[in-house]
């Protein structure tokens, strides 16, 4: 899970403030991870925004992500993040 940047570390998220943004390889890793992150967010009695979330695929299809309550994180072409706009 996560990307490797060498041979000894991997990017699994970045964070700021109230932002969160999950990085995966593949569709299954970010499904994966998704759930994960909404279920242990809840154990602490904090809620994930669906309506603000939303998930990119550099490279790959953009279909989104089903959690596992039926809501979904829809797909997207480009996200911005910090200001900054990933395409």
């Amino acid at each position: 899970m996560g990307v490797p940047l060498g041979d000894l570390e991997t990017l699994f998220t970045l964070c700021f403030a109230d932002d969160q943004v999950v990085v995966a390889q593949d569709q299954d890793d970010a499904e994966y991870m998704m759930r994960k992150l909404v279920e242990e967010y809840r154990k602490w009695g904090l809620e994930v925004s669906i309506f603000k979330s939303e998930k990119m695929t550099f490279g790959g299809d953009q279909q989104s992500i089903e959690l596992e309550d039926g809501q979904q994180i829809k797909g997207c072409e480009h996200y911005k993040y910090l200001g900054v706009r990933l395409t």
